[in-house]
């Protein structure tokens, strides 16, 4: 079976040295593309690059904050 095709984006944080690289889950990818007014959630971000738990959280909670900041302008 295939795989639908994913998008990735990366996400520069002070949190790791590195970009993060990140996606939308699959439903919030849809939602994201068919609706104007959709905004995220935290578990629609998922972060691709292998990072601890803990890390993990605190980059997702800081690019939300920043998805939502952007979307605000």
């Amino acid at each position: 079976m295939n795989e639908p095709k994913r998008y990735s984006f990366h996400f520069e944080t002070d949190l790791h040295p590195d970009l993060v690289r990140w996606r939308y889950t699959d439903e919030a990818s849809h939602a994201a593309n068919a609706h104007k007014t959709f905004k995220p959630k935290l578990s629609d971000l998922v972060i691709e690059t292998k990072l601890d738990g803990k890390l993990k959280t605190q980059i997702r909670r800081e690019l939300l904050e920043d998805i939502l900041k952007e979307d605000e302008v």
